[in-house]
């Protein structure tokens, strides 16, 4: 059995909601709802929230996001925004307020990461030796701001030290041709390979958050490994933010037990806090809502059948997930704990 109040107890053998990943007859054991969000929150001192696709929707928060994210702080819990938006940190400020939610002190965008590491060139593969020359896969309406800020300039990939992917809504070099069409951005890898050239990525995301069908740097940055390339990840799952964000936790006497990882993407938010060695949360209404059916909030009468072949699937797969998550919730909003 699982001890819900007990953090890192979940583990190999069970859903912490209780279905075995073991056979389909656990499920008749699995309970017919799945906790609030609050109820769970109360074992954890602080939370590594993700925020597409768990606190709104890019535009709009959720219903009872802002109430419930107010409600954890309320609490006395830690909350840091780990967010794989290629954009700065500012931008997602700006944005939070706006959709109404409370001010969160610690917002780690890996856009914002990536732009700390361009500019202050800390160490290898991020010093100078990487060069300040890039050809820029960007998000089209801010791109020149976030690379002269950096001290980088945009250059054609013949003359280019590095390719930058924040974005695939165009392609920044030294042309007039600003357009993002896949047979150019596979010109474009097929010469940064054999000039031997570093991919850095600001987002490592493959689908957008909304879950809708469009090219994501993640997407590129995999076309490009497969070619050859070397690729420097900057966002989740990958171990670099998780490290920052444990860091700042830790200088505030919070233990990496006591802290856990919230979001709906199984291979970027659940994958990225085992691979920290944290517990997680995951957020079933996102990305991952219609493979199990949720409508408007609402499991489906099957949810336990359809979640277990869900979590298989996301288990077997190269680069998968280590194990199962540790919690499992229908959403972040939670009206009754708010």
């Amino acid at each position: 059995q699982t001890d819900m109040t007990l953090p890192g107890r979940v583990r190999v053998a069970t859903f912490a909601l209780g279905l075995s990943i073991l056979g389909a007859n656990a499920l008749s054991l699995a309970p017919a709802k799945l906790p609030g969000f609050l109820s769970v929150a109360k074992a954890y001192d602080a939370f590594l929230l993700d925020q597409f696709g768990v606190i709104h929707d890019g535009k709009n928060a959720y219903a009872g996001a802002p109430e419930t994210l107010s409600a954890l702080l309320c609490l006395g819990k830690r909350v840091v925004i780990l967010s794989n938006s290629s954009r700065r940190k500012a931008d997602a400020e700006t944005k939070l307020a706006e959709m109404g939610f409370p001010e969160v002190t610690d917002i780690l965008t890996s856009g914002e990461t990536a732009w700390r590491l361009l500019h202050d060139r800390p160490g290898a593969p991020f010093d100078e030796a990487l060069g300040r020359r890039c050809v820029v896969f960007g998000n089209a309406d801010e791109d020149d701001e976030y690379v002269a800020s950096a001290g980088l300039s945009m250059a054609s990939v013949e003359d280019a030290d590095f390719l930058l992917a924040r974005g695939l809504f165009c392609v920044r070099d030294a042309s007039e041709d600003r357009e993002y069409r896949q047979e150019r951005a596979r010109e474009i890898l097929e010469v940064a390979k054999r000039r031997s050239l570093p991919m850095v990525v600001a987002n490592p995301d493959y689908v957008r958050p909304d879950g809708k069908a469009s090219p994501m740097p993640g997407v590129l940055a995999k076309e490009y490994e497969e070619l050859g390339g070397m690729v420097h990840y900057i966002g989740k799952p990958h171990p670099l933010v998780y490290e920052q964000a444990l860091r700042i936790l830790a200088e505030d006497g919070i233990e990496a037990r006591r802290v856990v990882g919230v979001g709906d993407s199984l291979l970027h938010d659940i994958r990225g806090a085992q691979q920290a060695k944290i517990d997680s949360i995951f957020v079933a209404s996102g990305i991952h809502a219609s493979e199990i059916g949720i409508e408007e909030g609402q499991l489906p009468d099957d949810w336990q059948a359809s979640m277990e072949r869900l979590l298989q699937r996301h288990m077997t797969m190269d680069k998968g997930l280590v194990d199962a998550p540790t919690t499992t919730v229908v959403s972040f909003a939670d009206p009754q704990g708010a």
